[in-house]
């Protein structure tokens, strides 16, 4: 006759959570952003500004920033950037209550070679909203 030993019972340890990446930081009031703020959303109000500075990194400069809605945020100065090796650099004025984004590119002069290098571009992006003052 055989004689079943019994079944082993183990307790199971939990899977560990995935990550979560945090949440990007939220800057209120007017503000000075630099390529580390990318992904940044900036409370702004009617009449306050943001300013960007972006300096160039390894073979890359960048385009000056721009707004998806000036109607919102109204680029009132831009220099430097692509092709200069000067930081691009933009201020933008809220002047409606509304989302807005500001955008830039890097950009290389291998990129418009014939033929182009293969590098990777990168954006830059950070989120504003406007509110009424």
């Amino acid at each position: 006759m055989a004689t079943a030993s019994p079944a082993r019972v183990g307790t199971a340890s939990p899977e560990p959570s995935p990550a979560r990446p945090s949440p990007a930081p939220t800057l209120t009031g007017s503000a000075t952003l630099t390529a580390a703020d990318a992904g940044t959303t900036v409370l702004l109000h009617v009449g306050q500004r943001v300013s960007v500075t972006l300096a160039p990194q390894g073979p890359f400069s960048w385009d000056v920033p721009i707004t998806t809605a000036p109607a919102v945020l109204a680029r009132v100065s831009a220099g430097g950037g692509y092709p200069s090796r000067q930081p691009a650099v933009a201020a933008f004025q809220a002047t409606r209550p509304g989302p807005a984004t500001i955008n830039a590119t890097s950009d290389a002069a291998c990129l418009h070679a014939k033929p182009a290098c293969a590098i990777a571009q990168e954006e830059w992006q950070v989120t504003v909203v406007v509110t009424a003052a």
